[in-house]
C-alpha cells in the first residue's frame, strides 16, 4: 500500500460539511463528516499498490456549511502514478476561482492543505513536510 496522511486545517469561518465520498479500490479514503471552523482533520489516504492499482481513485467533496461554495480532493492513479487534486474552482479569491491543482504524492509523508477566508474569498495553501 502506498500510503500517506492529509492534515485538512479549517480556517474558514464556515464548518466543513461532507455532501460526498466515494471511492474505488483504495485502501484508505475515509474523511469525517463534518471538520468545524477552526478545526483540523488528519485523513489518512491509502492507494492500493498492487496489479489492478492503475484505476485507482476517489473523490470527497465538502461544502461550506451556511455558505455557497464547496471544494473537491481527488485521487488518481493513472499507470499506477499515484497523485492527488485539489478543485476549489467553487471558492472565489478576488474574482479569481482556484483551478483544479496537482498536489502530488509523497509516501509516508503529511500533505498539510490549509483553506482560510469568507464568502468574500478563499486562500488555500499546501505543502509536504
Amino acid at each position: 500500500m502506498a500510503e500517506a496522511t492529509l492534515l485538512l486545517i479549517n480556517s474558514t469561518i464556515y464548518d466543513f460539511q461532507l455532501s460526498y465520498q466515494h471511492q474505488y479500490q483504495m485502501e484508505n479514503w475515509d474523511f469525517p463528516a463534518l471538520i468545524a471552523t477552526g478545526k483540523s482533520a488528519q485523513i489518512p489516504i491509502g492507494f492500493h499498490h498492487g496489479l489492478y492499482s492503475m484505476d485507482d481513485g476517489a473523490e470527497a467533496t465538502y461544502s461550506l456549511k451556511g455558505g455557497s461554495s464547496q471544494f473537491t480532493l481527488q485521487a488518481r492513479a493513472p499507470d499506477r502514478d499515484f497523485r492527488l487534486y485539489f478543485d476549489g474552482s467553487d471558492l472565489q479569491n478576488d474574482g479569481h476561482l482556484h483551478p483544479r491543482e496537482l498536489l502530488g504524492w509523497t509516501v509516508n509523508q503529511k500533505l498539510v492543505l490549509w483553506i482560510s477566508g469568507t464568502n468574500t474569498g478563499y486562500v488555500v495553501r499546501h505543502f509536504w513536510r
